[in-house]
């Protein structure tokens, strides 16, 4: 009678264990397979017969799921508790499903100093969950980027109401006021006077609305081309455009590509960007000195393309002007054809582009232009609006 029921509780033992959902597996010390329930069969759709008396280095799975194995196995063998991992094998029967694994130690309890004798491991499949999981993560990301896009945007949009009622309050209240002059006039002479400065107000007035549209135009051109683009080929085309300027002025480009010699981006803006960079460079030159212009891309820590243009100009005081320097109709030299609108389009154009420009400078040593390229943020049609 005795003998039937432990038969009958050994059956109910292996009916459980195999109609378990989860892979329960019996190891040797040196992680031989001893059993393996039924569910590897669901699982893979191999007999456990075909796993017995294997190790399990003759799966041939990756060293990164061994190593994450063996520390858990050999972790539990020497600490005599459970120890918990959760793997991802990317081939073998189980590629590509994760498990939540827990070791278990078997004790041998006849001893006065129980001893481990083997490993119980316990694998379930968390697959769905996990993806859910990363999905979750991945919404989360896109709700972040969504987020900061904009706040941006508002940002942008407050800088630009801003700059629209700053440049165009004073040529406005100009124009207001030569008008009232107009109307006392006395003298003929007096009239073509303010009829001159009504012109030549006017004509500042439309340069203002033009740059700001052109500002406009660039953070909604939504459905630009993006392409690969050699800056060697960039900077050749611009030297060409320039090469009248660059021999009246004296002036040597340096340009060393060789850590990042192409970056995916807009021709136009590209161009446009190191136009002006170049021109700046030139039109500030120190007249004590030959100007030269250093170009040198290199790749940042979080991978993006950084694009350095260095010139040995006059330099600008940024303690004085750092918060403008990159401000419409903001100058720093006195040049009477300066209109402060170059940095001010180049930096909207990379910004409309996911980048980023920081300068250094130091008066009578010269000036620093680092460009950001955010290649991630690019889609290969669509960069940001405002």
């Amino acid at each position: 009678m005795g003998a039937k029921n432990t038969n009958n509780n050994k059956n109910f033992f292996e009916l459980l264990i195999n109609t378990n959902p989860d892979l329960i597996c019996r190891y040797s010390l040196n992680k031989e397979i001893e059993f393996i329930n039924d569910t590897i069969f669901t699982m893979t759709g191999i007999k456990p017969e075909s796993f017995i008396n294997k190790s399990i280095y003759d799966f041939g799975y990756p060293a990164d799921f061994m190593n994450a194995f063996e520390k858990g196995f050999d972790d539990c063998v020497n600490s005599k508790t459970i120890i918990k991992i959760i793997v991802c094998p990317e081939v073998g029967p189980l590629a590509n499903q994760y498990f939540d694994i827990q070791f278990v130690p078997i004790l041998n309890e006849t001893n006065a100093y129980p001893n481990i004798i083997g490993v119980f491991s316990v694998s379930r499949n968390i697959t769905e969950q996990k993806k859910l999981e990363l999905l979750q993560a991945q919404q989360i990301e896109e709700l972040n980027i969504l987020s900061q896009r904009i706040i941006s945007k508002a940002n942008k949009l407050q800088n630009f109401a801003y700059i629209v009622s700053h440049n165009l309050r004073t040529p406005a209240n100009g124009l207001l006021a030569l008008t009232n002059m107009f109307e006392n006039v006395d003298t003929r002479e007096e009239e073509l006077q303010i009829i001159s400065m009504l012109n030549t107000s006017s004509k500042s007035l439309c340069e203002t609305i033009e740059d700001l549209s052109e500002t406009v135009k660039i953070n909604q051109n939504i459905n630009i081309k993006i392409e690969e683009l050699f800056f060697t080929n960039i900077v050749n085309h611009i030297k060409d455009s320039l090469a009248s300027l660059l021999l009246e002025s004296g002036t040597s480009i340096i340009a060393d590509f060789t850590k990042c010699p192409k970056v995916q981006y807009h021709k136009v803006y590209l161009e446009s960007i190191l136009h002006n960079l170049i021109t700046n460079a030139i039109k500030y030159r120190d007249k004590q000195r030959k100007p030269m212009i250093g170009l040198k891309t290199t790749i940042e820590k979080d991978g993006k393309i950084k694009l350095s243009c260095s010139d040995n100009g006059l330099g600008i005081n940024l303690a004085a002007n750092s918060e403008k320097i990159f401000g419409l109709h903001k100058t720093f030299h006195g040049n009477k054809d300066a209109r402060g609108v170059g940095l001010f389009i180049t930096k909207t154009q990379i910004e409309a582009m996911g980048g980023r420009i920081e300068v250094e400078s130091e008066v009578g040593v010269g000036t620093t232009f680092h460009i950001y390229f955010n290649q991630e943020h690019l889609d290969k049609n669509t960069v940001n609006d405002i």
